[in-house]
């Protein structure tokens, strides 16, 4: 079945604020770790030393699943490597991978524009102000190829990633958002959406939902109260902003960061929730 161009924007754009959301996660909790590898990888491959998880791509070594960069043009002098051992947004798999580079976001972003409309791709594109954009287009093999990216200081994110539209769009339909166990919701909890990054030893899970017609300090007090039934000792209460809170928490093996905001034109409190499991 052909998927329909309304369609391939509404995944897009979901995909999109979806990949804002991991990005920032992302740019929050890994940069230096994530640089840190990416410097070690670079070590190994200059002194050709063997890994445990390569793969062959064009005839090279690479460090990210070519299914994550399948039809997506190489970007020079960059080293991609997978974002995680597995991948997925709304229980769907994503093959997903990632590199930085010092150049501008607008540059990067307009270099894949480029290279994409010499291979004729149907590409649908949007930006958040200058610190976020994404590109994508619907392949062949009826999934979704994406470039998200993201400036932080000098470094700019790129995200590469491959996956099925069709899935997450039933599963968004299905309204199977995955909530991550141990996290409450108010009854009339809407717009639920999920990703998983799970890694050797690790475990980390970004949600998203509208907690629905409620007070900042209503849904305040819903958290608070609900998160220390399922076991969380909240070890930070904080309201730098007038219409945020943030709640960190912790239990056995568990991290918990969860951010609450409320716009004024808005009557429904936005929920951000950040969970790192250690197995």
């Amino acid at each position: 079945m052909k998927l329909r161009a309304s369609r391939v924007i509404l995944f897009s754009s979901l995909l999109g604020i979806g990949g804002g959301v991991v990005l920032s996660t992302v740019k929050a909790r890994e940069a230096e770790r994530a640089q840190a590898r990416l410097e070690a990888k670079q070590v190994r491959a200059e002194k050709n030393v063997a890994r445990p998880k390569t793969y062959e791509l064009a005839g090279k070594v690479t460090y990210v699943d070519p299914e994550a960069v399948k039809f997506l043009p190489e970007y020079p002098k960059a080293v991609v490597t997978d974002l995680a051992e597995t991948s997925a947004v709304q229980g769907v798999p994503m093959k997903a991978g990632f590199f930085m580079t010092e150049d501008k976001l607008e540059d990067v972003f307009n270099w894949y524009v480029a290279e994409l409309d010499k291979a004729r791709r149907g590409t649908v594109s949007q930006h958040w102000g200058d610190g976020a954009a994404y590109i994508g287009f619907y392949g062949s093999d009826k999934h979704m190829h994406t470039v998200a990216l993201m400036r932080s200081g000098s470094q700019t994110y790129v995200f590469l990633s491959n996956s099925d539209p069709e899935a997450f769009l039933r599963a968004a339909a299905d309204n199977k958002a995955r909530r991550p166990d141990h996290l409450p919701a108010p009854a009339n909890v809407s717009r639920e959406i999920s990703f998983d990054f799970d890694d050797e030893g690790m475990q980390r899970k970004t949600y998203f939902a509208n907690a629905g017609l409620m007070s900042l300090d209503q849904a305040r007090t819903f958290y608070l109260t609900n998160l220390e039934k399922l076991g969380w000792k909240v070890t930070a209460l904080e309201g730098a902003q007038a219409n945020t809170v943030v709640l960190n928490g912790k239990r056995p093996g568990e991290d918990l960061s969860l951010t609450l905001t409320r716009d004024d034109k808005e009557k429904h409190v936005s929920v951000y929730a950040h969970l790192l499991h250690r197995r």
